[in-house]
């Protein structure tokens, strides 16, 4: 493989959130896309089983070897007609159930019940509640005994799109508020955090590269607040998106604008990831020699050290094999490291395998 060039790209960093899984304004629309196409399955798939094993290499070949014990890979996922995704099973390696995700929807395709096992036993249930034009009004989390666990309510403002997003302990007491701001043109150019208790905590900008209504954002800045004073959060810069909308670079920049890091990645002509990479940038001290007949010997001695930049990649690569229909149903994954002085290593690691079954 070639040397690596000197770039830089990103970390991700998710924004901070009241739960563990943060509702943003595009969650809470109904999408235009079923999850066939989300997940980039080409015909009327009815089942996807995948399984990983380590990828071993055998007569210049390579070939699937033990069964890895990776439950978030190890699944089962069941499409209804219309290729929404209606039941996800994830498994260990000896077959034992983890974890089930059954999925509800009604008459327009917006969900309305998702329920959630650990093992065989239900641990979680949320409902979804919608308005009489089909936007969410109010998901509510119930434990597996039927107790509530928190609440977000929605609401929106005269251009139908989310004003404010509002989550509720158990107890029913507020724990945090997002409010948002949209430009003329309907895009989200603003939100900001606040705690139960009125303070704000966070505010994120969001920048647009054209003046497209329906363009992804290419830069966002966030910003926390402690005790009314701002500081600097983070900085993200979108670049090369594809048709898919997936970003080609994500680089983050510090508090000064030097980029620190950056993710890259690339994708086939069929959207599915050929290379996911994170680069790194460091500073490192290196110490100046002092030669025996250095003329200023107690100028260079003052020096005693210089800074070199350098950059480590660390990634993965994808190989696939496809169906007849244009499904991959191989993928052989590589470890890739290096820096930007040596020629990169590409180590085979997982051989993952997939049976797809057809309406």
């Amino acid at each position: 493989m070639k040397k690596l060039l000197p770039l830089i790209i990103i970390a991700c960093i998710a924004p901070a959130s009241c739960g563990d899984d943060a509702t943003t304004n595009e969650k809470v629309e109904k999408s235009s896309l079923n999850d066939w196409q989300k997940e980039r399955l080409s015909g009327k798939v009815n089942s996807v089983r995948q399984r990983v094993y380590w990828a071993l290499e055998k007569f210049g070949r390579i070939e699937k070897g033990k069964l890895q014990n990776m439950p978030a890979q190890d699944y089962l996922k069941i499409y209804d007609d219309e290729g929404y995704l209606i039941e996800e099973t994830h498994y260990d390696a000896s077959d034992k159930v983890v974890s089930r995700n059954v999925i509800s929807y009604g008459p327009t395709h917006l969900i309305t019940l998702e329920e959630i096992y650990k093992e065989t036993a239900l641990s979680e249930r949320i409902v979804y509640t919608y308005d009489d034009n089909n936007r969410l009004v109010k998901k509510e989390k119930f434990d597996g005994e039927g107790k509530i666990k928190e609440w977000m309510q929605y609401i929106y403002g005269k251009n139908s799109l989310v004003e404010d997003e509002d989550w509720y302990k158990a107890d029913g007491n507020l724990n945090c508020k997002y409010i948002h701001k949209y430009d003329n043109i309907l895009r989200l150019v603003e939100k900001e955090k606040y705690w139960g208790g009125g303070s704000l905590a966070q505010k994120e900008y969001y920048y647009y590269e054209d003046n497209n209504k329906d363009s992804r954002w290419s830069e966002i800045v966030s910003e926390k607040y402690k005790n009314k004073e701002s500081s600097f959060d983070y900085r993200f810069v979108f670049k090369n998106y594809n048709s898919y909308n997936d970003f080609g670079e994500k680089i983050q920049y510090n508090e000064d604008g030097e980029d620190v890091l950056a993710i890259v990645q690339t994708f086939n002509n069929l959207g599915h990831q050929t290379e996911y990479g994170t680069i790194v940038k460091k500073n490192v001290n290196i110490p100046i020699e002092i030669l025996p007949d250095e003329e200023d010997k107690d100028a260079a001695a003052e020096m005693g050290e210089s800074t070199i930049t350098t950059v480590e990649y660390n990634g993965q690569s994808y190989e696939y094999v496809y169906d007849e229909r244009d499904n991959w149903i191989q993928k052989i994954t590589y470890k890739v490291t290096g820096d930007d002085t040596a020629e990169t290593k590409r180590d085979r690691q997982f051989y993952y395998e997939r049976i797809i079954t057809y309406k």
